[in-house]
């Protein structure tokens, strides 16, 4: 888990693609600011206003 405080969620997602190693899956809501994240990184979307969380048993959600 990374912890950070950022103004916009692009700051955040800038931060993220250098921080994050690259064979990691990233679990990111529906927000336009993470699609930048597709180009580094497997990642996977959760749509909250279709659900609120997936996977298996339904444990993987981006809602806090």
């Amino acid at each position: 888990m990374i912890v950070g405080v950022f103004d916009t969620e692009d700051q955040a997602c800038a931060r993220l693609s250098e921080s994050i190693d690259i064979m990691a899956t990233i679990y990111a809501d529906e927000a336009p600011a993470w699609d930048d994240l597709h180009a580094t990184h497997h990642v996977k979307r959760v749509n909250h206003s279709e659900l609120y969380a997936t996977g298996e048993r339904h444990v993987i959600n981006t809602a806090s």
